[in-house]
């Protein structure tokens, strides 16, 4: 079933398709070619065919539009692109890369809900959400990414990726840059997490081991970081921990529910706690501005003391 644009852009409008029907679930293929009046989808559409888009030919779902369709089921020619402003969903029989095909000012919406992994292999300025709730949404190495939102349950970030609105993943591994604008945050509520380098606030909902808060690509060092991870005993070991093998900084660490170990060298600028934190427990090795014998927690306008600490010869909490 080829598409003509006799009439108008209307996807449903039957005089635009050279059979005159409209394409349906039971189409088994759909040409998109190349003409004066290119295609808008702007109601809910579902294919469960193929989307051919010939070469130069252009794809629009625009704002409160929605096509729901198999990823491998949509080739493109040379030169040819969908623009997504409304809601592309994506149906992921394996792993998919959404490349320079797809419109970079695209502002829709691009979902799935496989356990697939979603690839994003090209840059887009102004998306208003990614989400593979059930599977890896992956930013390629080079490529810069700015959405609203997110939602994953892991974010694997390679590139650039900047976010205007609270966002929540499950699970974090951040090799690239995320920045995420203020008074908004990037909620984590899993245990698998390598924070890299991040502008903005992080809230810890899990239990994890943060023995990666590499520094190397910032001098700023991080900006907030909050655990609220409900207190559990039981369950000491696996919250949060602060680890690693050398002097990190963190401009805001705020406490507000959970176990809470630093045990690493580390500087931060601003903490605080909540009357529902769990115990927080200072390691040996715990960084403080003059640098005298390891033993205090320095946090900028104060200093905390180890309950054991014996080596000050003068009060120091």
């Amino acid at each position: 079933m080829g598409w003509i644009g006799t009439a108008s852009t209307e996807w449903n409008v039957g005089e635009n398709w050279a059979s005159g029907n409209v394409p349906n679930e039971n189409t088994e293929t759909v040409y998109i070619t190349k003409t004066n009046n290119q295609p808008v989808i702007s109601s809910e559409v579902k294919l469960t065919g193929k989307i051919e888009l010939v070469d130069g030919a252009k794809l629009t779902i625009s704002e409160g539009g929605s096509l729901s369709i198999d990823a491998n089921n949509i080739t493109f020619g040379t030169d040819s692109s969908i623009v997504v402003d409304g809601t592309l969903n994506l149906k992921l029989p394996e792993d998919f890369t959404v490349g320079s095909n797809f419109a970079k000012e695209s502002k829709g919406i691009i979902f799935c809900t496989d356990d697939f992994n979603l690839i994003i292999d090209t840059e887009f300025t102004a998306l208003t959400k990614l989400e593979n709730s059930s599977g890896t949404i992956t930013i390629n190495s080079g490529k810069n990414v700015t959405c609203n939102s997110i939602s994953a349950a892991t974010l694997e970030n390679n590139g650039n990726l900047t976010l205007n609105d609270d966002s929540s993943i499950k699970n974090l591994s951040n090799n690239g840059t995320i920045k995420i604008v203020s008074e908004k945050k990037l909620s984590v509520s899993g245990s698998d997490v390598t924070l890299g380098t991040i502008e903005g606030t992080i809230e810890l909902n899990g239990s994890t081991d943060l023995w990666y808060l590499d520094l190397s690509k910032s001098t700023d060092g991080y900006d907030t970081i909050i655990v609220n991870k409900e207190k559990d005993e039981n369950e000491k070991d696996k919250n949060v921990k602060f680890g690693n093998w050398q002097t990190s900084k963190i401009k805001n660490v705020v406490v507000e529910k959970g176990i809470t170990t630093f045990d690493t060298p580390i500087e931060i600028e601003k903490f605080s706690t909540s009357e529902n934190a769990g115990d927080i427990t200072y390691g040996k090795n715990i960084y403080d501005s003059q640098r005298r014998n390891g033993c205090r927690f320095w946090t900028g306008d104060r200093r905390v003391c180890r309950n054991d600490c014996r080596c000050c010869k003068r009060r120091c909490c």
